[in-house]
């Protein structure tokens, strides 16, 4: 799979500086531009069947969807960390690093939950292949903003 440029893109601007600098608007409509590109990625590389395209597409937005919380919790810890960088204490520093790791662990309990949602409508090879994409699209995500972020010092 290539490697889309639009993810790291728009990650870096709805996730980084623009998550401080955006209006809720202006995030919402990046958000549904990368949400479509998403899709599109997934639908070219998921190799589907009619049949297991259309079983598929509404688990596969549900899924999206239950995503979406845990992203805005990444979003708003972002921010936090964007205006508090200079005069981030230990004790918010703490709680912020406690904060990344219960969003994380969130993220893997989501997945694991979808795992057997997927494997009704797909060939359990499937279900991994489209795990393998997702993660590969959040990485890319994950690499903008590990860029875009500054260490804290």
């Amino acid at each position: 799979m290539k490697k889309p440029s639009f993810v790291v893109g728009l990650a870096v601007l709805l996730f980084a500086g623009a998550a401080v600098a955006q209006t809720a608007s202006e995030i919402e409509i990046d958000r549904a531009v990368m949400e479509t590109e998403r899709k599109a990625v997934v639908a070219k590389n998921m190799i589907l069947s009619e049949e297991e395209a259309d079983a598929f597409w509404p688990v596969y937005n549900d899924y999206r969807e239950a995503v979406r919380p845990l992203t805005d919790k990444r979003v708003k810890l972002i921010r936090d960390l964007a205006e508090q960088f200079e005069t981030l204490g230990d004790e918010a520093a703490q709680g912020m690093l406690k904060e990344n790791f219960e969003q994380q662990q969130a993220r893997i309990k989501l997945n694991r939950s979808y795992i057997g949602k997927f494997n009704k409508v797909l060939p359990p090879k499937k279900t991994v292949r489209l795990f393998q994409i997702e993660s590969k699209l959040d990485a890319i995500v994950n690499f903008g903003l590990a860029k875009a972020i500054p260490l804290v010092e």
